[in-house]
């Protein structure tokens, strides 16, 4: 079974299709490129990303493999896709999440030299990105509204309140991520 899901931003302006197809194992939806053919002494499945590094892990004996996705503050999972380039005298390193196949929610970069490390770069947009997704931006007010969680301004605490966001409190939160990472 193919799961089938449209969106727009074709360059044509047409609808472009986008398969999800079921993992054998979770049966979790995931794009055909998260998909991997396993085949064991008990058969062949096609497995999503997760569940196959937690049978080779299981069959190498591997006990403290960390295949846990990022997850925010929320409990909201998050997988980021990563991109290089190179800029004359600059090099960016960048992760970002995608939504229709286009670049949503989180994005981050990270600006440094050509014959620096790749993963050491690497390593530092990791930890860029574990220490936004451990911090919890909006709060729930008793009112029902949302506000910013601990915003600064220049000295002291203050709290915003954004009154009667309620169909649109997600890509009201996507917005206030999006514009503080930039």
């Amino acid at each position: 079974m193919i799961w089938q899901g449209e969106a727009s931003g074709a360059e044509d302006g047409k609808s472009v299709t986008h398969a999800r197809v079921p993992c054998d194992r979770c049966g979790a939806l995931v794009p055909q490129h998260d998909l991997t053919h396993f085949t064991t002494e008990a058969g062949a499945s096609d497995l999503c990303t997760l569940c196959l590094n937690a049978d080779v892990a299981q069959r190498s004996g591997i006990e403290d493999f960390d295949n846990h996705p990022l997850t925010a503050a929320d409990g909201a999972i998050h997988q980021f896709h990563l991109r290089t380039r190179l800029l004359g005298a600059i090099v960016t390193l960048e992760a970002y999440e995608l939504k229709d196949d286009e670049p949503s929610g989180y994005q981050f970069q990270l600006i440094g030299e050509p014959d620096e490390d790749r993963f050491v770069q690497l390593g530092r947009l990791i930890e860029r990105i574990h220490r936004t997704l451990a911090t919890k931006y909006l709060a729930e007010e008793q009112c029902g509204s949302v506000g910013i969680a601990h915003a600064h301004a220049g000295n002291r605490w203050s709290r915003i309140v954004v009154e009667r966001i309620r169909e649109d409190a997600d890509d009201f939160r996507g917005f206030l991520v999006h514009a503080g990472n930039r």
